[in-house]
């Protein structure tokens, strides 16, 4: 693939189009040999709808994923590290409408299964707008199914105002209290979770990089409102499984993760 070829098509030895030409892997900007294209089976639905309406639509969800790492599939009491987990519901979403919470792991999508978060995206893209599709997520423990109307790719905004009150230490080395809007600290659309105030540099939490000024909006897969319901949580998440990492869903610049962070 030369430069400027991106975008152009990728032919086999007989002249069949069998991809479009997208990049190349390159550790000094010439090319070694290795390239990297869609493949035409994708391409296709693409090119259907440019012959028809001369743009691209897509179907949408609503959420924002994360791969399930070790230490979260063991938090979450899940066998292998398999699905896409859910770190955030868009507002107004499909995904919202239909129940789907964050700290979901989505398994299953429309029928196929979900082995590894990229391959969430790739099946909702796939999926005809305004479809009804059958959703399987893991759930506290056990397989919940759920039907998400997908709707066309749309971009929503929110904003909402915190509280205030004062730090709370919690077992983690964390020390909470509840998001105060005189600190400057917080930027979110969240009207739950509380306010790292200072980290123990030597807990547990600070060993998986969380910080001051992220804020907690959930332990588990239950949305925590204030640090002393924090602290209950992870302490009634301790007291099943002391060998169990902990899983937050931290939020940080607007943007959520979970992180699993274990304590023995």
């Amino acid at each position: 693939i030369n430069r400027g070829n991106s975008g152009g098509p990728l032919f086999n030895e007989v002249g069949e189009v069998i991809g479009i030409n997208t990049a190349i892997f390159s550790p000094n900007g010439g090319s070694v040999g290795i390239g990297f294209a869609i493949p035409s089976s994708q391409a296709k639905s693409i090119i259907e709808q440019l012959e028809e309406t001369g743009s691209v639509a897509r179907a949408w969800l609503g959420v924002e994923i994360q791969p399930v790492t070790k230490g979260i599939a063991e938090g979450l009491g899940l066998e292998d590290q398999t699905g896409a987990l859910i770190s955030k519901i868009t507002p107004n979403s499909p995904a919202e409408s239909s129940g789907l919470l964050a700290g979901d792991v989505i398994i299953q999508f429309d029928g196929e299964d979900i082995k590894k978060m990229r391959d969430l995206p790739r099946l909702v893209a796939q999926a005809s707008r305004e479809k009804n599709a059958a959703v399987s997520v893991w759930r506290n423990g056990e397989i919940i199914e759920i039907q998400a109307s997908l709707e066309t790719l749309e971009t929503v905004a929110q904003a909402t105002e915190p509280k205030s009150d004062e730090p709370t230490e919690e077992p983690l080395g964390l020390y909470l209290s509840d998001r105060d809007p005189k600190t400057g600290e917080v930027v979110g659309n969240q009207t739950t979770g509380v306010l790292i105030h200072k980290v123990d540099p030597q807990g547990a939490a600070a060993r998986q990089g969380l910080k001051r000024g992220d804020v907690i909006l959930q332990v588990g897969q239950e949305t925590v409102n204030s640090p002393a319901e924090a602290i209950e949580q992870v302490k009634r998440y301790r007291s099943e499984d002391k060998s169990r990492p902990v899983v937050l869903l931290v939020e940080r610049a607007g943007n959520q993760r979970f992180v699993a962070v274990k304590t023995g």
